[in-house]
C-alpha cells in the first residue's frame, strides 16, 4: 500500500516545519486524500480491509491513519 511514508510525512510537514513549503504540503495533502478515498471506498464496500474477518493488517492499517485524527 506504501501508505506508511505519506501519512507520516503530511503529519510532519503540515504540523513541524518552521517554514510551510507549500508545494510539497500539497503533493503529500493531495496522495493522503487519494489514499483516505480509496480506503473510504473499500470500507464503504466490506467491514474490513484484508478480509471477511479482523486481521492484523486491520490493525496496522487502523495506526497508521489514526494520525490524522
Amino acid at each position: 500500500m506504501g501508505c506508511l511514508w505519506v501519512v507520516n510525512g503530511f503529519c510532519h510537514l503540515y504540523a513541524y516545519t518552521w517554514t510551510k513549503m507549500e508545494l510539497t504540503i500539497n503533493r503529500y495533502t493531495m496522495a493522503t486524500k487519494c489514499q483516505l478515498d480509496v480506503l473510504d471506498n473499500n470500507l464503504a464496500k466490506k467491514t474490513y480491509m484484508a478480509s471477511k474477518e479482523y486481521r492484523i493488517a486491520d490493525s496496522i492499517i487502523w495506526l497508521w491513519y489514526c494520525q490524522l485524527a
